[in-house]
């Protein structure tokens, strides 16, 4: 995955979920006081959340003085709807009260959910007031939630400090412990049980913070902090990130991630799928001139002209447009070549996979060629056809990079077979290999959330990426289980990750 550099444009002067709020007006803050106290009264929790919900973000010392009661009180319902309202609310009092309560208010370490609340609307203030809090003993009492609250809530706090804390945590979360007869194993620090849990989360925070993108692994992020610590400055405002990331993050915080012009988003909101209009069954006119286009462009020599010619006409599905577009397969320049790659990937044509299968078996260097053979490979899996397995499995760790491992992985993922499933068991199991860069110190974990989110969309199971826990079901179910030919229902955040790959709908 290439990497994303600071000096890109940033956008927006903050994030959109803290921007500023309107005062209110003392009418409203003497309406709202009375209404708070009156629901606290009564006893009735549902009157209490109501009050607290319609208090949210009115950002007055007194009506925070009032939203603090809920925090104390024994319903849950209202505890979680007056955290949430104090991380909503834009007020250096709600910001001080949910310190008090990370540091004071022991009883909401009993329950999970809520501290982990806790903690990430803490982070959603995006205060530097907050980083003690948040890498204070991460690992006491650590939880999925409450982990990737820590994670996120660091990576939505603007600072060099925030940042350093950050990779502390990795390094902690991704270093080494004694295993049995003083033996040394890989594992999540001091909880090895919570290996690869966060890596999502790590990865996220740390882009967003950054702007640079070194994948899931840790070493690589440490040999670029190790590199660039003393000079790398973090901006104000959010640097562009992919989709995968974005989705993540909006996914977790339930807001969008900046603030740009309308118009950049609705580049965001266009329905997913292939980038040109689909005719799956054209007359013999539409077959006649997408052909001739194609011999003109190729003539030319000219490779924005092929190009264009190959975007425009790989809608025609039709098995003479694929051969001419299979030309481009065979060109010297690389431009032409991922073009019709990636054109020949998104045509539902058995012959347009099985040009790009004979690339594959003709061309046995082209894995050196890391972004053309990672194209071809998430290309092959495209079609999710379970000819295309073969290729998958076929020499995974040879020139291994991020993004040919992910292609591969994914590309499995979307073979709705019981031999895909079985063979990215397997290969959960051996781990990711080692990568070709930097020498081989490359964390063999990296590839985790890829085997964590094809497993699930085979089966519909998640159990993220304790590979433990993969293997325990697969023993127990590997004789009855069957893929199901739809795809199961999965969680919000794991399908948008799915789509932000594929560019199609789950």
């Amino acid at each position: 995955m290439p990497r994303l550099a600071l000096c890109l444009l940033w956008f927006g002067a903050a994030a959109v979920g803290a921007a500023a709020q309107d005062v209110p007006t003392p009418e409203q803050v003497k309406q709202t006081v009375a209404a708070l106290d009156a629901a606290f009264k009564s006893g009735d929790e549902v009157a209490q959340v109501a009050a607290i919900k319609k208090a949210s973000g009115m950002a007055d010392g007194k009506v925070i003085n009032e939203l603090k009661k809920g925090v104390r009180e024994r319903s849950r319902a209202v505890k979680v709807a007056a955290i949430t309202a104090l991380g909503a609310t834009r007020h250096e009092a709600a910001l001080k009260s949910l310190h008090w309560n990370y540091w004071n208010n022991k009883g909401l370490r009993t329950d999970d959910e809520l501290f982990a609340l806790l903690i990430k609307e803490i982070g959603r203030h995006g205060s530097t007031t907050s980083i003690r809090a948040l890498a204070d003993h991460p690992f006491k009492n650590l939880t999925v939630d409450s982990g990737t609250a820590r994670v996120l809530a660091l990576g939505n706090i603007r600072s060099k400090k925030s940042l350093d804390e950050l990779v502390k945590l990795a390094r902690k979360g991704g270093g080494e412990r004694r295993g049995g007869r003083g033996g040394r194993r890989r594992g999540l620090g001091v909880e090895s049980e919570w290996a690869g849990r966060f890596r999502g989360a790590f990865h996220t925070a740390l882009v967003v913070l950054t702007g640079e993108d070194h994948g899931y692994g840790r070493f690589e992020w440490q040999q670029w902090w190790s590199d660039n610590r003393r000079t790398v400055k973090i901006s104000d405002a959010r640097p562009p990130v992919s989709k995968e990331v974005r989705s993540f993050w909006e996914s977790y915080w339930d807001e969008r991630y900046d603030d740009r012009e309308e118009e950049v988003h609705a580049a965001d909101r266009d329905p997913l799928g292939p980038p040109f209009e689909r005719v799956d069954e054209p007359s013999d006119e539409e077959v006649q001139d997408a052909v001739k286009s194609l011999k003109e462009s190729f003539g030319t020599n000219s490779a924005p002209d092929i190009i264009h010619a190959i975007q425009s006409t790989a809608g025609i599905n039709d098995r003479k447009v694929v051969h001419e577009i299979a030309r481009g397969l065979r060109s010297k320049d690389d431009r032409i070549r991922m073009a019709a790659v990636s054109a020949l990937g998104w045509m539902p044509n058995g012959e347009a996979l099985k040009q790009l299968h004979r690339m594959y078996r003709r061309e046995r260097n082209l894995s050196k060629r890391e972004e053309l053979f990672a194209i071809l490979l998430k290309s092959i899996g495209r079609h999710g056809h379970k000819s295309s397995l073969a290729v998958l499995k076929d020499h995974p760790y040879r020139n291994l990079t991020l993004a040919s491992g992910k292609a591969r992985i994914l590309g499995a993922g979307n073979i709705r077979t019981q031999d895909s499933l079985a063979a990215l068991m397997k290969g959960m199991q051996k781990g990711g290999g080692t990568s070709r860069r930097r020498g081989g110190g490359s964390d063999p974990n990296r590839f985790g959330p890829y085997w964590a989110l094809s497993l699930c969309v085979l089966t519909g199971e998640n159990f993220g990426e304790d590979r433990a826990e993969w293997q325990k079901w697969w023993r127990d179910n590997r004789r009855t289980f069957k893929v199901a030919k739809q795809r199961p229902k999965i969680s919000k955040q794991l399908e948008a990750q799915w789509e932000a790959y594929w560019d199609t709908p789950y």
